[in-house]
């Protein structure tokens, strides 16, 4: 099999070809060489060449084969790869013999091996078998169990183009069952010991599970009280125990956060909040602080502010859960619209699963707001209205300031009034990110949203901040801050009560730290279900720049709107911190 050759600058490869009636196609047995055509002869060489082609092979089943490269010289005018690949005779399973087992049975063994009978058997295969039965002794302590593997030869005799079956012995050694026996911590200062112990998922006496030390050792991390945290193992003398040290370095957790920034040609904002995570040694933690954003478009100045104060609890009650209580006020104030409120609020969390959060609540406020469309004029006098909430939120992304693979799933509702008093309201709201990685420079993602709030007894007006408002950088690129839906008769934006949104963006990283965007958004906002139409919805498309720095990604953006009603006329630029989503 040839190839053909590419033109490139400097010594690279002109074709390849191969020796001996290969089993497989070219491109599956230079998977991962990084010969082809065209590649550059230095970053290449005959020994990575013949070990990564052989890996290939095993990984098929052909676990006795054996590759020769003819590389050529240095000064050869033509630079021509040839391989003489000697496959063997493929390895197919067949039975499976377990001996050394009493604790967990064999039935159970012979379930964590991923293959059937007749399957071709790799070298992968093996190995991943060897971790499951090693993962199902830890669970039980048995820290110190020892796998052993032997292929026996061909069930029968054949020649190498017609695979046979193998026989695959498991000798397993159990070895002692450890227990936990006592935790202590070393090198903390002010932080109590309790805050530590207590995320150890075991307890002495238990079974010594690594894989649950290890999970713990990440949620000692997620207190963001240490800059260091490990463990010291020490096995009692003539005893199966074994006491565990944790040695941590902690951390200056004190910290001011200060930000600003804008959000659209139009609009800025500033923030600052003290935060102290450790109050009593016992990471209850208090944040103080407020953003305010300054509205400065013709027509639409104004201010919002919204200071706030929360103080955590987490273990409340000895439990899992984590509790929460926030006070809060908001100072809206522009032309066309006016909102003053202040509450308080409690609320809980917990991990029900891995990577998925329950957070539920009771919010009480107290508010007026005044909106003015033309001569019209809604005023809603001063009004005390309680609130339940509740919000389910699934996160895989990784990393999680610029994500490249993973999903963050989240659905909350929100039910104001009835029983608990003031404006009768619900809010229903769901979205959902998806992040593929294509390749290790190209990655796909999109977003989907939908929510709606609706009175449920009669007519209701709902609270400015609580309707939903899309257009920006961060929404519908194309469109200004807050420009897509109901407007009065002057152009400002008043919200609406029910949203669609959708993006799509093809994230490619071109060089080092600088990577470009396409992307393609879409969104509507209605007042009603029944106004829902894509002749009021907003599209805007565009490419964008992405500066990766150790903190965020800074991008630029160039969206507009290529609708029928618009063309290019809504065509801006767009600058921010962290990805659109």
């Amino acid at each position: 099999m040839l190839g053909s050759a590419s033109a490139s600058t400097g010594p690279s490869i002109d074709s390849v070809y191969f020796l001996g009636n290969p089993p497989l196609d070219q491109d599956a047995l230079l998977a991962g060489t990084g010969l082809e055509p065209g590649a550059s002869v230095y970053g290449l060489s005959r020994v990575l060449v013949g070990n990564g082609v052989a890996s290939n092979l095993r990984s098929h089943g052909y676990l006795d084969a054996t590759v020769e490269v003819l590389w050529p010289a240095w000064d050869s005018t033509n630079y021509i790869v040839g391989i003489d690949v000697r496959s063997g005779r493929r390895s197919l399973l067949g039975d499976v013999v377990i001996t050394g087992t009493s604790i967990i049975d064999q039935g159970t063994i012979r379930e964590l091996l991923d293959l059937s009978r007749g399957d071709p058997v790799s070298p992968g295969d093996t190995l991943d078998f060897r971790r499951a039965i090693r993962a199902a002794y830890n669970t039980r302590g048995r820290i110190r169990a020892d796998v052993r593997f032997e292929l026996q030869d061909f069930d029968f005799p054949g020649p190498d183009s017609i695979p046979g079956t193998r026989t695959l012995l498991c000798e397993i050694n159990e070895g002692s069952r450890f227990v936990l026996g006592e935790v202590r911590v070393s090198g903390l200062e002010s932080v109590r010991q309790v805050v530590v112990t207590r995320e150890i998922s075991l307890r002495p006496g238990d079974s010594l599970n690594t894989d649950a030390l290890r999970e713990s050792l990440a949620r000692i991390y997620t207190l963001r009280l240490f800059n260091d945290v490990r463990y010291r193992y020490h096995p009692r003398e003539d005893e199966a125990v074994m006491d565990i040290e944790v040695v941590v370095n902690e951390r200056p957790y004190h910290t001011i956060d200060l930000a600003t920034g804008y959000i659209s040609p139009t609009a800025v904002f500033w923030g600052g909040y003290w935060k102290h995570p450790n109050l009593w040694g016992n990471n209850q933690r208090l944040t103080v602080g407020s953003t305010w954003t300054h509205y400065f478009a013709s027509g639409q100045e104004g201010d919002l502010v919204e200071p706030s104060l929360s103080y955590e609890e987490p273990w409340f009650l000895s439990s899992r859960w984590t509790g929460k209580l926030t006070g809060a006020y908001t100072y809206l104030q522009r032309s066309f619209q006016e909102e003053r409120s202040y509450g308080a609020g409690l609320s809980f969390s917990r991990i029900l699963l891995p990577n998925l959060r329950l957070t539920c609540g009771y919010f009480i406020e107290r508010m007026r707001f005044e909106s003015t469309s033309g001569d019209t004029v809604l005023v809603l006098p001063w009004t005390t209205t309680g609130s339940l909430n509740a919000s389910l939120v699934n996160d895989t992304r990784s990393p999680m300031l610029d994500p490249v693979r993973g999903r963050w799933l989240m659905l909350g509702g929100k039910l104001s009034g009835g029983l608990l008093g003031g404006l009768d309201f619900y809010r229903l709201e769901t979205e959902a990110r998806f992040f593929l990685p294509v390749s290790d420079r190209l990655v796909l993602a999109a977003r989907v949203g939908a929510g709606t709030v609706q009175g449920y007894s009669g007519l209701v007006s709902v609270p400015p901040t609580d309707r939903f408002y899309l257009g920006g950088a961060g929404t519908v690129r194309g469109y200004s801050y807050y420009g897509l839906g109901p407007q009065d008769s002057e152009g400002n934006p008043l919200g609406g009560n029910t949203m669609l949104l959708g993006n799509f963006e093809a994230r490619l990283r071109v060089w080092k730290f600088v990577g470009v965007t396409a992307f393609l958004d879409s969104g509507g906002i209605w007042n009603d279900l029944e106004e829902v139409s894509t002749s009021d919805a907003g599209l805007g498309t565009g490419l964008g720049i992405r500066i990766s720095t150790p903190f965020s990604p800074v991008r630029f953006d160039y969206g507009f709107a290529p609708t029928w009603r618009d063309g290019f006329k809504r065509g801006r630029f767009y600058f921010a911190i962290g990805q659109t989503f």
